[in-house]
């Protein structure tokens, strides 16, 4: 089995030789090459496009914006014909806001009528230099400072991207957000429904899962670095800096979507901020892609003994309805006005209390949207999903379309008490269906 090569700083390892060029090709579009020695690295770089709904500003997209990476065999190579694409497509990689609202300021998704391209430069070597020439050197960099504003919401950042030894670095260098719920900075994209390995990275060693062939929604909290995986091809986009020890931090996240908005297949991942966004200041984000090996990476262990929903390592407790399982496919039918709950639960071996851990399940759907669904890292005692409180709860929004759900957590109970534990508690009839059950252990 194929593994993908981790250097001791947790970054993918990727040597680089040192050298870029920009070159041009449209009023609107340019691009970056930087020499590796498996060839290059291209990064793209666009403006003009822009989104524009109801739950995005719109308006004019004035600013030169990220908007796509992948390699060549060759440095010399035209990118526009040569290149191997990671990710390819419009929408938003490095900072976004959201109002209370809902309504999304700046990048991808506008800057309002109001907004304004306040300054732009690009550099290479530090000297200033237009997109529309072609120019090599060893240090590229673009720097904007852009307003999206929205009446008294306003969302204003100076930000910088760079070339850092064969990768990009996404830097803050001011921000004022006023009237934000949350800001996203740092939002890499890996184009196609191939990516479907994550690794996640909380300390120094990451861990590795697959995600399958549907969409998902996976939550890692303090994650410091996060790379999203074609096995299929190799290809790969790793993201990864010190945003969690910022106060303000809230998530980081990580979706693969099938079709969205406009868009090809994708994954995504997002670190956010819900508070204190005059700490962001000085903080950065490195990107960095490339191609490896094909084939499955070496993915943590799962603990689950039994990942197929089936006797004896599952107890099922059916007195509001009938849990079954055939095929390796857990079904709960609850119905209306039975007196409890539809619940599956199974022990975890060889769980620590404190140690981290990923919960993580198929959900394959669901007959209504009435009742409650909910998963927990709960208690194997008795199947309880409120006492003793969970590690974990996952709840009833999140089960709303047929996806896998991972969710970092970490054990308050040791095994065998610890549990994974599905359930059903609609109080109306409601179907429910679920597979492929795992706990990975997390990489300290």
């Amino acid at each position: 089995m194929a593994s993908v090569v981790f250097d001791k700083s947790g970054t993918l390892y990727s040597p680089i030789v040192g050298k870029v060029r920009v070159v041009p090709s449209t009023a609107n579009l340019f691009y970056v090459v930087m020499k590796s020695v498996e060839g290059a690295k291209v990064a793209r770089f666009q403006r003009g496009i822009y989104v524009s709904t109801s739950a995005d500003l719109g308006g004019e997209g004035p600013e030169f914006r990220l908007t796509g990476y992948g390699v060549m065999s060759s440095y010399d190579l035209p990118p526009s014909v040569f290149t191997r694409w990671v990710a390819d497509e419009a929408g938003a990689f490095d900072m976004v806001g959201r109002n209370a609202a809902n309504v999304r300021f700046g990048s991808y998704h506008g800057l309002g009528p109001s907004g304004t391209l306040n300054s732009e430069s690009i550099m290479v070597d530090g000297i200033e230099v237009s997109h529309t020439l072609a120019r090599e050197g060893s240090v590229f960099e673009l720097r904007n400072v852009t307003t999206a504003t929205n009446g008294t919401d306003v969302l204003s950042r100076d930000l910088s991207v760079s070339t850092d030894a064969g990768k990009l670095k996404l830097t803050v260098n001011a921000i004022t957000a006023t009237g934000m719920s949350l800001v996203y900075f740092g939002m890499p994209i890996a184009s196609g429904s191939h990516f479907n390995e994550i690794h996640v990275r909380t300390g120094l060693g990451f861990t590795g899962i697959p995600l399958g062939v549907g969409e998902a929604d996976c939550e890692f909290l303090a994650a410091k670095g996060m790379t999203m995986r074609s096995p299929s091809t190799g290809l790969y986009m790793a993201a990864y800096g010190e945003l969690p020890s910022i106060t303000g931090f809230a998530n980081a996240w990580s979706v693969k979507q099938i079709q969205a908005l406009s868009f090809t297949d994708r994954q995504k991942s997002y670190w956010y901020f819900t508070s204190n966004y005059g700490n962001l200041v000085g903080a950065s984000i490195n990107y960095e892609w490339g191609e490896g090996l094909v084939g499955e990476a070496a993915y943590s262990v799962n603990k689950l003994t039994n990942t197929v929903f089936s006797a004896p390592e599952w107890t099922y407790q059916q007195g509001g309805g009938n849990v079954s399982v055939n095929n390796g496919i857990l079904t709960m039918t609850r119905t209306t006005g039975a007196p409890s709950n539809l619940r599956a639960y199974a022990s975890i071996p060889g769980v620590a209390v404190g140690q981290k851990y990923l919960m993580a399940v198929d959900f394959l759907g669901r007959s209504n949207s009435a009742g409650t669904i909910e998963a927990y890292a709960g208690s194997n005692t008795n199947g309880s999903s409120t006492s003793p409180l969970p590690a974990l709860t996952i709840g009833n929004s999140v089960f709303d379309l047929p996806k896998r759900v991972v969710r970092l957590f970490t054990a308050t109970q040791g095994s065998p008490n610890q549990a994974f534990l599905v359930r059903n508690a609609s109080t109306e009839n409601l179907v429910t269906q679920w597979a492929n059950p795992a706990v990975y252990a997390v990489a300290p």
